[in-house]
């Protein structure tokens, strides 16, 4: 059985998280920043972040997250969560975390929002059965491409 660990992210981490990221990620960085920069975003989200945390498999970096303060593609608190494919074998595991961690965050620090690829299906998905409110696409990022602007609140408190 898998080991699933949580810590702040070493350097080392940030640049492994960012070496492998899962596909659909990386799709969503070059969408709103261009291909090529996972690392300096990820550096830089981690940076300016209020909270940050590394969730890791058996030792191995496996996503990082964090809160950021309002910016330009957040109209309040900013949720991130950038994953590897690790991920992908520990789905239940990494949803009833991310779940968790939602809830404790829109308690402590109130409503949380941030942008997707308008055409990432998985991903939206994802966020619908975290419990998100999902808007419609606008466009967004140094392409001008649709995104869909997802936005947690108290109502993630309800649900079962």
């Amino acid at each position: 059985m898998a080991e699933y660990t949580f810590s702040r992210p070493s350097d080392r981490d940030i640049e492994y998280v960012a070496a492998h990221l899962r596909q659909d990620n990386r799709q969503e960085l070059a969408a709103l920043y261009g291909a090529g920069h996972e690392l300096d975003v990820l550096k830089r989200s981690v940076r300016y972040s209020e909270l940050i945390g590394c969730f890791y498999v058996d030792g191995v970096p496996a996503a990082i997250y964090g809160v950021r303060s309002p910016a330009a593609i957040c109209s309040v608190k900013c949720v991130w969560l950038l994953m590897t494919d690790e991920t992908l074998k520990h789905r239940l595991v990494v949803g009833r975390y991310t779940k968790r961690f939602l809830r404790a965050i829109v308690v402590s620090y109130g409503p949380m929002s941030n942008k997707v690829d308008a055409g990432n299906t998985e991903i939206l998905r994802w966020l619908r059965w975290l419990g998100a409110e999902i808007s419609e696409p606008v466009q967004c990022g140094i392409y001008n491409l649709p995104h869909r602007e997802f936005y947690f609140d108290e109502r993630i408190l309800k649900e079962g």
